[in-house]
């Protein structure tokens, strides 16, 4: 298909590239923006924040250059930016794409700021309640074992999710339940069933083959401290000290080495350890979550162009 029958047939729709980090959802987003006259949307927490580029992997400025981008660099890391404002200031966006006669191209690995941006996705709110704070208590003063059976008892599918030592996730869901009166459980199948307000089509990157991805991340890792990791860091953590987005990935590993706590070897090795579970962690929620994902497996053996060939195929089918 021509690229101008593509353009017509994606013009104020939705393409949403999701997956793990490090599969190419960049490069490939900024390719289709060139070919369909798109706009993309960054769908990645971490890259809200300005000074976080390396670390985070942000695209470039010269990479900025090749499409319209928005929602990258538009808060400081002391300044709150919350899941519901960046529903907000998203469905903005596309909503001037779409006038625009344009198509939205979302992009990023925050699972949970795509749904809140694509779906009819409605925000608990946490309520003030002396008795919850009176269970937390209460909670905490229980085994590892026990806090997992009274989580058992109240939502046994989501327990079983849940390892018994990943004690905070446990207590979390046994006060999502008191809080709300709903079961963690319930709640993800009510967001799975949420209607999406566009028309989306959902594009999935993962890898081929698992030792020719880590393999990848360790080069990219390797990359960032030739280019300046520790220096960003440090910058950072002299300003904002432990600010809550300095424990992302690459920032909280970096920051043990410069309070001399590991080498700077061990920390690298540490990005690489946490970025393989964060993947192992984007996988699952995308399959658990969004059900109508096109997967594409990358493989780092083969120029990325080919991936992007069976993109352009799946499309114009």
């Amino acid at each position: 298909m021509e690229a101008t029958t593509l353009i017509k047939k994606f013009a104020k729709k939705v393409i949403c590239i999701v997956g793990p980090t490090g599969t190419g959802k960049s490069d490939l987003a900024i390719h289709l923006a060139k070919q369909l006259n798109g706009e993309i949307i960054n769908a990645d927490a971490t890259q809200f924040y300005r000074h976080m580029d390396i670390g985070t992997n942000k695209v470039t400025v010269a990479e900025q250059a090749q499409a319209v981008h928005h929602l990258i660099d538009i808060v400081d890391l002391d300044e709150p930016y919350t899941v519901s404002q960046y529903q907000r200031d998203g469905r903005q966006v596309i909503k001037r794409i779409h006038d625009a006669n344009k198509v939205a191209i979302v992009v990023g690995g925050s699972g949970l700021y795509i749904n809140a941006l694509l779906k009819n996705y409605d925000f608990l709110t946490e309520k003030i309640n002396p008795q919850i704070e009176e269970k937390k208590l209460a909670l905490n003063k229980l085994t590892n074992t026990e806090l997992w059976e009274r989580l058992n008892q109240i939502d046994s599918d989501y327990a079983q999710i849940i390892h018994l030592n990943n004690r905070q996730r446990v207590l979390r869901a046994i006060l999502f339940y008191y809080n709300h009166n709903k079961t963690k459980s319930a709640h993800i199948k009510e967001s799975q069933n949420q209607k999406s307000l566009y028309d989306v089509t959902y594009l999935g990157l993962t890898y081929l083959d698992k030792a020719s991805y880590v393999q990848k991340l360790r080069t990219r890792i390797q990359k960032h401290a030739h280019s300046g990791l520790v220096n960003e860091v440090a910058s950072l953590y002299n300003s904002y000290n432990m600010n809550k987005n300095l424990k992302a990935i690459s920032y909280k590993e970096i920051i043990e080495y410069l309070d001399k706590k590991i080498t700077l070897n061990e920390a690298l090795d540490l990005i690489l350890q946490n970025n393989i579970k964060l993947a192992k962690k984007q996988l699952t929620w995308f399959k658990y979550q969004i059900k109508n994902i096109q997967w594409f497996k990358v493989s780092y053996e083969r120029d990325f162009q080919e991936t992007i060939k069976e993109v352009e195929t799946f499309l114009s089918n």
